[in-house]
């Protein structure tokens, strides 16, 4: 009569360690998908500075005209535009040899920014 009720107590104990592994799988895969949404993200930005780059270029060689610009794409990511001709673009590191041009493009998609310096 003592192991009446212990089957209750076991399928209790198998319960809560299927729930502890259940519940660290999902933690795992809700980080994995989060991670995979930021790659997603940084590739869309990368190819709005790309799109950004291609145009101060085309702008560059068809009229001249050194001159920064903002715009967005049509799938919501925004990009912005430094041009110039042996400028100082934000420290050291990005700077231009007087007599070269530079352009920095930056994109941006929902909080994710990445840039590309054409220049020397």
């Amino acid at each position: 009569m003592k192991r009446r009720g212990s089957a209750l107590y076991f399928s209790l104990i198998v319960l809560t360690i299927i729930l502890g592994i259940v519940l660290g799988l999902s933690t795992i895969i809700i980080n994995q998908i989060q991670i995979i949404r930021g790659m997603e993200y940084s590739v869309i930005a990368f190819y709005a500075a790309d799109s950004a780059n291609e145009r101060a270029l085309n702008v560059l060689f068809r009229t001249g005209n050194f001159q920064d610009f903002t715009g967005s794409l049509i799938n919501n990511s925004t990009y912005s535009v430094q041009m110039g001709r042996g400028l100082n673009m934000g420290g050291p590191t990005h700077s231009c040899v007087e007599g070269f041009y530079c352009i920095r493009a930056t994109g941006d998609y929902l909080g994710v920014r990445r840039g590309i310096k054409t220049g020397n």
